[in-house]
């Protein structure tokens, strides 16, 4: 099976597809626009839109887990689509000020509806990023083991 990564081609996403074909995942890269991204052979482009959930089909066939670029405008759209697709593990990539409340109608939002949907889940949840780092990703290990600070699958506790 594979793991979509969506926001591919941005200044995470990028990083997160060199790991994981690194660790010999099997890739799929979504982006907006698949002209060619400068991915290895082995990665699977698919054109994608999170705004528009319905372009998202094609790109969740045969896939199981997913890196979630966060769209708080579509989330409860789109997680029920990966979920129907057979996504059973889906990292959010979110923000540390979640965790302070000054991130409540961005990151917060997404986080609610992976959590609210029954799948494995687990939230990236840096300070800051920048280009050529990123945060560790749980999309290809097992067990999980990190520091993340939140991670788990149906049961959440309040904030």
């Amino acid at each position: 099976m594979a793991i979509l990564v969506t926001g591919a081609t941005g200044n995470v996403g990028r990083n997160v597809v060199r790991q994981l074909v690194e660790d010999g995942a099997e890739v799929r890269a979504l982006t907006r626009s698949p002209r060619p991204a400068g991915f290895p052979e082995v990665v699977r482009v698919v054109a994608g839109d999170l705004m528009q959930p319905e372009s998202l089909a094609d790109a969740l066939e045969g896939v199981d887990r997913m890196y979630l670029f966060p769209v708080a405008e579509t989330a409860w759209e789109v997680v029920p689509l990966a979920q129907q697709a057979g996504v059973r593990r889906i990292v959010v990539l979110s923000s540390g000020a979640v965790t302070t409340g000054f991130d409540s109608d961005f990151h917060s939002p997404v986080e609610r509806a992976v959590e609210e949907s029954g799948l494995e889940w687990t939230h990236v949840r840096p300070g800051e990023t920048r280009p050529g780092t990123v945060p560790p990703t749980t999309l290809d290990r097992t067990p999980v083991e990190s520091a993340i600070p939140k991670s788990g699958s149906a049961e959440t506790t309040p904030p």
